[in-house]
């Protein structure tokens, strides 16, 4: 009976451990994450290197751009580190419509700042008010537009080059989903940048440039190439929301790599220690 319930027990925690490696992950933003809301097609398409921790980011800034996708709170340190990675040459794409992108730029210096209140438009969008066409693109060939979910708009720009403006049909959300009086009306700056230092610093009022069910819409794709400008392609995944299952795979994968590496510790360790051995034995064999 004892050998019964041990068999059932590993089998449940074989096909626990088998649901956790092969479920997809549905973390907001998450290169892993391949539904709508993931970066799963933008991850393999640019090839992004993840970085865990901003004090990781390579000394060779300005072949690289860094993607930056604040969800979470960045501390004093970690904008120091953007910044330094800036004033090498380096480019930020600062993904960001709430929370802690105000954070950032505050910490670097820069007035420029999102508004907060998502930005509708009832006449130019991609089939809802909250997928707001953005038809002014300086970057791209003229009739190039955007389509991004909720983006809210970019205050203080003087001074910024802009790259993205909203149609002048489109209005700020205070709540209502209308355009009521004395909401702010369009255009609004939704993208820009900056000089910081020796690089530049891209801001766009919205992550979901990058999401799987948004990279494919109007000329996000191209946009995004275009900021990338060929250069290697890094993801901050020291600032974006992890959940318990992105925790449990990612022991697992440590837990797997680990196991994977014992039997070539082992062979090396072998290889250095008993083959001498071996050869000194049999020199000893020959001596005698």
């Amino acid at each position: 009976m004892r050998k019964f319930f041990s068999l059932i027990g590993l089998g449940v925690l074989g096909v626990t451990l088998l649901l956790v490696a092969v479920y997809p992950s549905r973390t907001p933003y998450s290169p892993t994450n391949t539904s709508w809301n993931g970066l799963s097609d933008a991850a393999a398409e640019w090839q992004m290197t993840p970085v865990p921790s901003l004090n990781r980011l390579p000394p060779g800034a300005p072949g690289t751009v860094l993607v930056l996708i604040p969800v979470l709170r960045l501390d004093t340190s970690d904008v120091d580190h953007i910044r330094r990675y800036l004033n090498d040459g380096g480019r930020v794409v600062l993904l960001s419509d709430v929370g802690f992108g105000n954070d950032v730029l505050a910490g670097l210096g820069l007035p420029i700042r999102l508004a907060g209140p998502p930005i509708l438009d009832t006449l130019f969008n991609e089939g809802h008010p909250r997928l707001p066409k953005i038809p002014s693109v300086p970057l791209l060939p003229p009739g190039s537009a955007l389509v991004l979910y909720d983006p809210t708009a970019l205050a203080g720009t003087s001074g910024m080059a802009i790259v993205a403006e909203s149609s002048p049909f489109a209005f700020l959300n205070r709540g209502t989903g209308r355009a009521d009086p004395g909401s702010p009306r369009g255009p609004f700056v939704v993208a820009a940048w900056a000089a910081v230092g020796r690089g530049t610093l891209y801001v766009v009022s919205s992550p979901s440039i990058l999401i799987n069910g948004l990279i494919g819409h109007a000329a996000n794709r191209a946009f995004t190439a275009r900021v990338f400008a060929g250069r290697r392609v890094l993801l901050d995944t020291a600032h974006l929301p992890v959940r318990s299952l992105d925790r449990a795979r990612a022991g697992l994968h440590a837990a797997a790599t680990l196991a994977a590496g014992a039997p070539v510790m082992l062979g090396l360790l072998l290889a250095g220690v008993v083959g001498p051995l071996v050869r000194l034995l049999r020199r000893r064999e020959g001596d005698g």
